[in-house]
């Protein structure tokens, strides 16, 4: 989320007043996009954690709840690119981390936030 369409996104929010849940593995990185978002008086909040996990999902969307109250919008920018594939790693096993990570995460996501 801190590089692309993910930072992107989140900063213009930001700048139009939205109210910003960053969720990644890499809190340094999050802290980071959350500072900057600060410094123009915007409003973030880090939510470290990892969305493949099976409870993680609720206890997400059940913490920005518990920040804000309620949720407007959902960027679920969660993925991979072939380029993060490493050396001999099968093609297939590749492919199945990144349907898991770019549809499952959308779904999971999604249905948290509606319960």
């Amino acid at each position: 989320m801190y590089e692309g369409i993910g930072r992107a996104t989140a900063l213009v929010l930001a700048r139009r007043g939205a109210k910003v849940a960053i969720n990644d593995l890499d809190r340094e990185k999050a802290e980071k996009l959350a500072k900057e978002i600060r410094s123009f008086q915007g409003e973030a909040e880090v939510f470290c954690g990892n969305v493949l996990e099976e409870a993680f999902p609720q206890l997400l969307v059940s913490s920005v709840l518990q920040k804000w109250g309620k949720i407007n919008c959902l960027i679920n920018n969660a993925g991979m690119s072939i380029f993060q594939r490493e050396g001999n790693d099968e093609i297939l096993t590749f492919w199945e981390a990144f349907v898991t990570i770019v549809q499952f995460t959308k779904w999971t996501m999604t249905n948290s936030i509606s319960l």
